[in-house]
């Protein structure tokens, strides 16, 4: 396949044709060193957006065609002589990377702007510095795939080599994951560690993900494309244009969105970059230290500075070693690998005996759902206060099946129910041979996220087992009827079986009786005799005349008939005793209520 160049584009005479300057690159990177590297990459956001204007545009332009070499690999020195303009004669016998590229003109843009462009030549010289601190980590992990080594530019366009950054889309690390990737790619995220923020982990993650997607898609293109905008994204996208091929796609209209349009092409010329680093003019670059570091198992629930003190390290080192812990302890139970300077790794082995949670003596505890800091405090014999403090959590509940901080006590059991809580229904009848019915109580914090997260059903589901709107938040109080499936451990959310519930139809006569017995009223049918008027039957039976009408959904003005039968709802103490006996005689429970 050929290249599509703009004519104009690669023959015009302009300046920066050749590498920029030092002089001229070190004020730039004067500048560059002010931002963080989310602003760095910002920075190239921008760039991009002015190199790639008019990416999607039907407008046919003239083309002048290159036919790149028939193999680009980083097995041979360099590549075939290319025909290429003169503008870009300094790309002839340059050493490509172990990813095969395609040179299109986004490629070369991306090369001419990290080359010739002040400011992009002090970001990737930038970037090259830092480079080097996780280089080794990431090549292990990829050659541990059998992937190839350039796919380290996935993080050097992602993230800058810098592990700490956050975008304002919420992905986060050295390779930007999201939430729901990272916790498909065993990547802890909790109260305790984001293991986003941890290189070591997050770049077996990430190599783990992009062999993946290769092998969804069988090529390097498109795996990287899906990387950037989401497997099944690009799925719809290819089956909408019916093509497999990522530069088509990156053509059309609504074919793909802007930065992925841009991104395997800046993946492949960050590579060619870092395997030519002369050929930019990348001299004399101070290439950061390498991180060394060693895991080592310790106990959960430990503080980094109980850790370093008893290690005699530097408590500092060890934070930076391990970003990924959020509150600066282990997570409670069993051990955690954590990172230490390798120079101290056989000291901190020596005593790792001693690594263990210190008396008063705590365990971890798994939140189950349903639960609050009030509940759970009460469990455990401590306060609420005392939870927070030791958890270092300052507000909030703590998320279901979030391990925190309890102390080593035997945990008080659940108050049993006084009494069968009763929970209203559909008129409706399911039977499921794989699921078992159990009811859950809202507390007013519950998402209907969790509870079908936890339970394994769908919004839809829940709402046709109950008469709730199921994209409506869920109010305190409210008890949902369920069909989990039978492989879920109940232990692990405060649920209700079905012995323990009264279950009862909404708007059958025993649920609106129920109902009014709670209050301590009597529900019951009255027949109109004459000379009664609304008036005299809400003055005989303490009501209102408006609360008649409501209760029989009948207008204010209603005239009753002799013979017509209505329902009241009234204290015991003023109902007729032959219609309150007949109502005791339905319900014995009612008796105490005569008394």
């Amino acid at each position: 396949m050929g290249i599509l160049f703009d004519t104009q584009a690669l023959y015009a005479d302009s300046e920066g044709t050749s590498a920029v300057s030092v002089g001229t690159e070190s004020k730039a990177l004067e500048g560059l060193r002010e931002l963080d590297t989310r602003r760095q990459l910002e920075s190239l956001h921008r760039a991009e957006l002015g190199m790639f204007p008019a990416l999607g545009s039907t407008t046919k332009k003239a083309v002048v065609h290159l036919e790149p070499p028939p193999a680009l690999t980083s097995v041979a020195a360099e590549s075939p002589r290319l025909q290429v303009p003169a503008r870009l004669e300094w790309l002839q016998g340059i050493a490509s990377p172990d990813l095969p590229v395609r040179w299109r003109e986004q490629v070369v843009k991306y090369l001419e702007y990290f080359r010739n462009d002040p400011r992009g030549h002090a970001l990737m010289r930038a970037w090259v510095q830092r480079s080097t601190r996780y280089d080794q980590v990431i090549r292990t992990a990829l050659r541990e795939r059998r992937l190839p080594e350039d796919l380290r530019c996935v993080a050097l366009a992602e993230s800058g080599f810098d592990p700490s950054v956050r975008s304002s889309a919420g992905a986060v690390g050295l390779w930007q994951f999201v939430a729901p990737t990272a916790k498909e790619y065993s990547l802890r995220i909790d109260h305790w560690a984001d293991e986003r923020l941890d290189p070591y982990r997050s770049t077996a993650a990430a190599a783990r993900y992009l062999a993946d997607l290769h092998q969804r898609f069988g090529a390097w293109e498109p795996a990287l494309a899906a990387y950037n905008m989401g497997y099944g994204a690009l799925l719809r996208s290819m089956r909408k244009y019916n093509t497999n091929d990522y530069w088509v796609l990156s053509q059309l209209e609504g074919g793909l969105p802007f930065e992925t349009t841009v991104y395997v092409a800046k993946i492949l010329a960050c590579a060619i970059v870092l395997r030519n680093l002369d050929r930019f003019a990348f001299h004399g670059v101070a290439f950061d230290a390498p991180v060394q570091a060693t895991a080592v198992p310790v106990g959960g629930g430990l503080s980094l500075k109980r850790i370093a003190r008893v290690a005699k390290v530097d408590v500092d080192s060890l934070s930076t070693l391990n970003p990924a812990l959020r509150r600066g302890r282990t997570p409670p139970g069993g051990t955690y690998l954590v990172r230490v300077p390798a120079s101290e790794a056989a000291a901190i082995q020596r005593v790792s005996t001693r690594l263990r949670p210190k008396k008063p003596a705590t365990q971890p505890y798994q939140v189950r759902l349903g639960d609050n800091i009030e509940l759970i405090a009460r469990r455990y014999r401590t306060t609420p206060e005392a939870l927070r403090t030791l958890n270092d959590m300052a507000d909030g509940e703590p998320a279901a099946m979030t391990t925190i901080l309890v102390p080593k006590v035997s945990p008080l059991k659940d108050e049993p129910l006084s009494s069968k809580p009763v929970v209203g229904v559909p008129d409706e009848t399911f039977h499921y041979a794989d699921r078992r019915q159990v009811f859950f109580r809202c507390d007013g914090r519950t998402r209907m996220d969790d509870i079908v997260d936890f339970f394994r059903v769908t919004k839809e589901e829940v709402g046709r087992w109950n008469l709730i709107d199921p994209h409506a938040a869920l109010h305190q109080g409210l008890i949902l009827q369920l069909f989990a499936p039978r492989d879920i451990d109940l232990k692990q959310a405060h649920v209700l079986k079905s012995d323990q519930v009264r279950v009862l139809k909404v708007g059958s006569e025993e649920f609106l009786d129920h109902r009014e017995r709670a209050q301590g009223r009597v529900r019951f049918r009255y027949r109109v005799r004459s000379g009664d008027s609304l008036s005299s039957l809400a003055k005989r039976f303490g009501l209102s005349v408006g609360s008649i009408a409501r209760i029989n959904r009948f207008p204010r003005s209603t005239e009753l008939k002799v013979d017509q039968e209505i329902v009241l709802y009234a204290d015991p103490a003023v109902v007729p005793s032959d219609v309150l006996r007949e109502w005791t005689d339905a319900d014995p429970a009612s008796q105490g209520m005569m008394e």
